[in-house]
């Protein structure tokens, strides 16, 4: 159940490098996003995305 023993992480949160270090996650392991993906997959981060 610790985040650095999965090979899949699943997480709603934004994954960071300070993230990383302090779960122990590694570049080994794949994260269900993208840096900064929020502004895309957020309805109410979208809508401030479009009108940038």
């Amino acid at each position: 159940t610790e985040p650095g023993d999965a090979d899949i992480i699943w997480t709603s949160m934004q994954v960071d490098e300070e993230t990383r270090k302090a779960t122990g996650i590694t570049d080994r392991q794949y994260i269900n996003q993208f840096p900064f993906e929020a502004c895309l997959v957020m309805k109410h981060h979208l809508a401030v995305t479009v009108q940038k």
